[in-house]
Formats: structure tokens, sequence, C-alpha cells
């Protein structure tokens, strides 16, 4: 089993989780940014301070896959509404449901 691959971009290298290791539940910040046009550093902001659910393994943040469908699912139903705001109503709704 693949664990991490190493990255290299211009004057640096990056180790990011395989895509198998994260699994279907999660993905990386790349895919992430990818899927919302958001800047990494943003994301990995918000993941450290816990404004967006995820989790670390090891040195990669990953960011709940499921969260980021729901995101894009309101914003495809012409929904306008911030990313942070989004994740402070997922965060209550899923505190209210427990």
């Amino acid at each position: 089993m693949q664990t991490e691959e190493p990255i290299t971009s211009v004057g640096r290298t990056e180790t990011v989780a395989c895509a198998a290791c994260v699994g279907a539940r999660f993905m990386s910040v790349g895919e992430a940014e990818t899927v919302l046009g958001a800047s990494k550093e943003y994301l990995y902001s918000g993941l450290r301070n816990g404004k967006f659910p995820g989790t670390s393994y090891g040195r990669a943040r990953v960011i709940l896959r499921s969260f980021v469908e729901e995101f894009v699912a309101q914003v495809e139903t012409g929904r306008r509404i911030e990313f942070e705001e989004f994740a402070a109503e997922w965060r209550n709704s899923l505190e209210a449901a427990s």
C-alpha cells in the first residue's frame, strides 16, 4: 500500500497522501482547491483553525468530501453563500442533530 508520494514543485518538495490512502470520505487540499477554486493557503488555514471539517494524516491535511459536495450542490441550485458561512451552518446542523 502506498502511503505518500513526494511532489516536487519549483523550489520546494511537498508530500501529499495518495488517493487510495485518503479514501472516498476525504479529499486532498489540492482536490478541494480544484473543485472550489479556492487557494490552498485559504483551505489549509481553515482546516488548521477548525473552520472547515477535516483532519490530518501525518503532515497531509484533508477535507471532508461530503462537506465540499454539499457546498457545491447548494451553489449549483443558485444559492449565493460564502464558504465560511456555509461551514458554520453545516457545523451547526450537525450539532443540532446530535
